[in-house]
C-alpha cells in the first residue's frame, strides 16, 4: 500500500518522541500489505474497525489512533488524523469519516 500524509505522523511523533517507533512498525506493515477489502485489513489488524467510511488503526497497543480511508482498488491508504486515545474519544475527527 502507498501511504499519504505521513507529515501527520512525524508531526506527532515530534511531540512523542517514545510514539516513534510504534508508527514505524505501522507504517512498515501498511506498506508491505496488498489489501483489496476490509477482511484482508482484519486479517492484519485484528483491532482496526471501521468507522463510518475510514478505517481506524489503534497503535501502541491503543494508547494512539490513526485514522485512514482506504482506496482498495488504487491500493493507498492516506491519513487523515492521528490522535491520542484522549483526542479520539472526543470525537471531533467524525465528521470527516461521515459518522454522523
Amino acid at each position: 500500500m502507498r501511504i499519504v500524509g505521513r507529515d501527520q505522523i512525524g508531526a506527532f511523533c515530534r511531540k512523542r518522541r517514545a510514539a516513534h517507533r510504534h508508527f514505524d512498525r505501522w507504517l512498515q506493515a501498511v506498506e508491505a500489505a496488498t489489501w483489496k477489502k476490509w477482511g484482508d485489513v482484519r486479517q492484519t489488524y485484528a483491532r482496526a474497525s471501521k468507522a463510518g467510511l475510514c478505517v481506524v488503526f489503534d497503535v501502541q497497543g491503543g494508547s494512539f489512533r490513526v485514522i485512514t480511508r482506504i482506496d482498495y482498488e488504487f491500493q493507498v491508504v492516506s491519513i487523515l488524523h492521528v490522535l491520542t486515545h484522549q483526542q479520539y474519544d472526543q470525537g471531533k475527527w467524525k465528521h470527516e469519516c461521515e459518522c454522523d
